[in-house]
């Protein structure tokens, strides 16, 4: 935290970094003790299924707002701002309706194509489970250009504690993923209603007048937004989850396993993270026009590095003889993946802050192409393990995730080393 007060620039930035990382901060522990009950509930199998309701669900949402809402904060005028939100809101409806329809016409088709068959009864809650996510995403970046950053870390804690509570309530009473898959929805149900409270109440939504005109203008303003940002974060999203939802088709009971391990293990990069990317972004603008940039991203990195290979180390070195152990015997096989994972969250922890610089300076097109290329590697890598190593599934998932961050850490290296002025 010291080394973060030393680079963020104002003490109100830093008031409202502190007062997000202190809603992740408990959100996250809630979910962690959450996972340990939960584990003595649920099956591993129980998991593999919720890991697919889950990856689908990530995947839409990314596609549901074509990353407009993205764009929310940025336009001066509240006007267009509202403009936004309101294109997000109905990107995020089409798409919904559009997956209901494809689900109600084909559901076999599409249990077939995921290989899923125990996710028939909870095929209904995939379509609501995206809008309610994308509605989700949206409010949060509203009440970031309102600068609610107290109802953001309020929201999830809410969302964290009531959507762990229907995960246990639910699967103490009723056998299979059932509960796991409500209490998911149940995080983008409650983070919706809270975030939508002031949206009603304090900023006048039904009072703004909406015209063809405009709305055509500002998508056409914000055009690099579906264009660059929505494939980048398809193919960046996709490249998660989908090798998931491939090693679930085979093998279910390690898609529990590893959906759980990657839950654990994201819970640093998301605190860490989200953290140190918003002091890089408030700077890296400057630093470019100062010609300082790549010496304040070989300093960063060093000031990461400092604590995240300490921790990751530890991590890796214990979790194979104490997951049994806080999980359950049957979960022993969580501590071994956590270990083999632990250099690709390392190298990722690394690479997500200073990965902004390519938004910075515009390069939103070569932000694509790395993403493609992640993609490619890492479905691509599992594809070939399905037809040569089928038991290794896992092992090559965090080979080719660890090789794909180590090569865009050092491009962004040399990167940064060659811009100039910006």
């Amino acid at each position: 935290m010291k080394t973060l007060r030393n680079i963020l620039p104002t003490s109100n930035f830093y008031k409202n970094i502190s007062i997000l990382t202190l809603g992740n901060v408990l959100s996250n522990l809630i979910t962690a003790i959450a996972l340990i009950i939960l584990a003595r509930i649920y099956t591993p199998e129980d998991f593999g299924v919720a890991s697919v309701y889950v990856s689908i669900i990530s995947i839409a949402i990314v596609i549901s707002s074509l990353r407009l809402n993205m764009a929310i904060p940025l336009p001066n005028s509240e006007e267009d701002a509202k403009q936004l939100l309101i294109l997000s809101f109905i990107f995020s409806l089409l798409i919904s309706i559009f997956v209901s329809i494809f689900i109600f016409i084909f559901p076999e088709q599409f249990l077939v194509l995921i290989n899923q068959p125990d996710l028939s009864e909870f095929l209904w809650l995939i379509p609501l489970g995206i809008f309610l996510g994308s509605i989700y995403n949206v409010l949060q970046f509203w009440a970031t250009r309102k600068k609610r950053f107290k109802d953001i870390s309020i929201t999830n804690i809410i969302r964290s504690t009531f959507g762990s509570l229907i995960q246990v309530i639910v699967g103490l009473f009723i056998l299979g993923p059932f509960g796991l898959i409500l209490g998911h929805f149940a995080y983008a149900f409650f983070g919706s209603f809270r975030l939508a409270i002031p949206l009603f109440s304090k900023d006048n939504f039904f009072n703004t007048t909406y015209s063809f005109k405009n709305t055509t203008r500002v998508l056409k303003d914000y055009k690099k937004f579906p264009i660059f940002s929505f494939p980048e974060s398809l193919f960046n999203t996709s490249s998660q989850y989908i090798p998931l939802i491939i090693i679930a088709s085979f093998i279910k009971i390690e898609a529990g396993f590893l959906f759980i391990a990657i839950r654990l293990m994201s819970l640093p990069v998301t605190l860490i993270g989200k953290s140190i990317s918003q002091v890089y972004l408030s700077e890296a603008k400057t630093k470019i026009h100062n010609g300082e940039i790549y010496n304040f991203t070989i300093s960063l990195i060093k000031k990461i590095a400092v604590f995240a290979v300490p921790l990751f180390l530890i991590i890796a070195a214990i979790s194979p003889f104490i997951f049994g152990t806080i999980l359950g015997d049957q979960w022993s096989r969580v501590g071994i993946i956590i270990a083999m994972i632990a250099p690709w969250h390392l190298l990722q922890i690394i690479v997500s802050p200073i990965s902004t610089v390519l938004h910075v300076t515009n390069n939103q097109q070569i932000a694509l192409n790395i993403q493609i290329i992640g993609f490619v590697l890492r479905v691509g890598a599992i594809v070939l393990g399905i037809m040569y190593f089928s038991e290794y599934l896992t092992e090559i998932l965090a080979l080719s995730s660890a090789i794909f961050y180590l090569f865009y850490l050092i491009y962004l290296i040399n990167f940064t080393q060659k811009q100039k002025n910006f």
